[in-house]
């Protein structure tokens, strides 16, 4: 017998809902070359997490791209906030742009590159949800497209090799029954920089005469194109700079490519305070968004529009810009859902701001209007954490009972009150759903409830509908008499 038979027994009972638990969102990972960063400390398709301002890991950051997004990244924290948390994946940098991108993307089947981020969290024991590449984002490469034989040729004996120059795009020919050239097959479109066109000749096979042409084609970023489903592992966004060539037609080819609510498209390219080059402004917009969150306790439900955007020298394009006239370019790109950044201007009643630079732009590139807001995707995220983590404590510990059921509907319900009370939601409502549940679910420990919950959008728009009073005249002109009415007559006396 355990129990005493004179004495006292205390049981320690943990009734009630649950507290909320979700995640750290305000985590960045960076997906970089690794140029001349300490190859042990920062290990190639490695992730490797570290304060931003940690005076150790600085130090052996290099002098590249990398140590110039950690910069970017502290010049925007907060008052009273010392780093950013960083798991940094480092690559090879290629002996071109597109090999340099390719290797970023890296291999799924490897977690190399980019995938590398998936084993973060248990590598690290943190897992990045601000993901950024600065500077490999941009741009619409060109791919070979449709090939046709315009000549077959003859006697060839075996198939011709098809050559490209630029190299790139790869293909192979296949015969007729005559000896000549029947058919030519893509086996890759290759990646070509705007305006570039390769030629396509055949080479031996033992005939002469074949000839072929093809098509140009637009083609996603590759990174960008990778970056969703890695991204919707994680429970992350990212942030994604156009090319910067200042060209809108083509940021918004850039843009056309883009349908994921975790990318965040932004033209956004800054001079540096050294002065040194340009970068996209996607390490400003990391820094920023950490600073927000550290703003609000960690909560990821606001957005960084209307943020001065700190530690740069200039704007490397400067796109016309009012916050009443929607026929400036800068409007034309936020219309598209494309983030900026505009100069304030102390002569302009209608610039962004008085002075400084300030980020604008609060979407996504979603196609759907519910869920193209940047701060409602990561909130949604958070929530759903949430969620996860406090039913998990339930599974397999209760049993299915009237009284469990409630104990998991009271912890969604705790959940919901503590967004209403950091004022992050509207409103929400929680259910038991009659039509999805059965007493077989039920026999096998199953059920279904619902949470739902609206986040606050971001003010994007103020109308104000300005009009005379006419009231007020009647009003002023019985404020008048009233007045005149008070005045006592006075008279002459000796």
């Amino acid at each position: 017998m355990t129990e005493p038979a004179y004495g006292i027994i205390i049981n320690e009972s943990y009734a009630g809902s649950l507290p909320v638990q979700s995640g750290d969102f305000s985590v960045i990972g960076l997906l970089l070359p690794a140029d001349d960063a300490d190859p042990t400390t920062f290990p190639l398709n490695t992730p490797v997490q570290f304060n931003s301002s940690d005076p150790t890991y600085l130090a052996k950051a290099g002098t590249g791209d990398f140590a110039k997004a950690l910069a970017s990244i502290n010049n925007q924290l907060a008052a009273w906030q010392s780093a950013a948390n960083i798991v940094a994946v480092l690559v090879t940098r290629g002996v071109d742009l597109p090999t340099t991108i390719a290797n970023l993307v890296g291999s799924q089947a490897n977690f190399t590159g980019l995938y590398a981020f998936l084993k973060a969290g248990a590598l690290t024991g943190f897992i990045p949800r601000l993901i950024g590449s600065p500077g490999y984002t941009g741009g619409v490469a060109a791919g070979v497209t449709a090939p046709v034989v315009s000549a077959p040729g003859e006697n060839y004996t075996s198939p011709p090799t098809i050559i490209f120059t630029p190299a790139g795009a790869q293909a192979h020919a296949l015969l007729n029954s005559s000896g000549g050239v029947g058919e030519i097959v893509m086996d890759a479109p290759g990646a070509y920089a705007a305006g570039v066109t390769p030629v396509g000749a055949l080479s031996g096979g033992g005939g002469t005469g074949a000839a072929m042409t093809f098509t140009m084609v637009n083609e996603a970023n590759p990174l960008c194109a990778a970056l969703p489903a890695v991204l919707q592992s994680l429970l992350a966004t990212a942030y994604v700079g156009a090319s910067g060539d200042g060209v809108i037609a083509n940021t918004l080819a850039w843009r056309q490519m883009l349908s994921s609510d975790r990318l965040n498209p932004a033209d956004a390219w800054v001079i540096p305070g050294s002065g040194n080059g340009y970068t996209d402004g996607v390490a400003e917009a990391l820094g920023a968004q950490v600073a927000v969150d550290f703003q609000h306790a960690g909560i990821p439900g606001w957005s960084i529009s209307g943020q001065q955007i700190q530690g740069i020298g200039g704007l490397k394009t400067y796109y016309s810009f009012s916050l009443t006239d929607g026929a400036t370019q800068g409007q034309e790109l936020l219309a598209e859902q494309v983030s900026v950044i505009e100069p304030g201007a102390i002569g302009s009643d209608t610039a962004i701001a008085a002075s400084g630079y300030v980020w604008a732009g609060v979407w996504n590139a979603s196609t759907d209007p519910r869920a193209w807001f940047t701060n409602k995707r990561r909130m949604k995220d958070y929530v759903n954490l949430a969620l996860v983590k406090a039913i998990r404590l339930r599974l397999g510990v209760d049993n299915v009972t009237p009284h469990a059921v409630q104990a998991v509907l009271n912890d969604m319900v705790n959940l919901g009150s503590w967004l209403l009370s950091k004022q992050i939601s509207i409103g929400f409502s929680v259910s038991f759903v009659p039509s999805q549940n059965s007493p077989s679910q039920l026999q096998q420990g199953q059920f279904v409830v619902a949470f739902a919950n609206e986040v606050p959008a971001p003010i994007t728009q103020v109308t104000v509908n300005s009009s005379d009073d006419p009231d007020a005249l009647t009003v002023e002109l019985a404020t008048i008499i009233a007045q005149s009415g008070t005045i006592a007559p006075q008279y002459l006396t000796a």
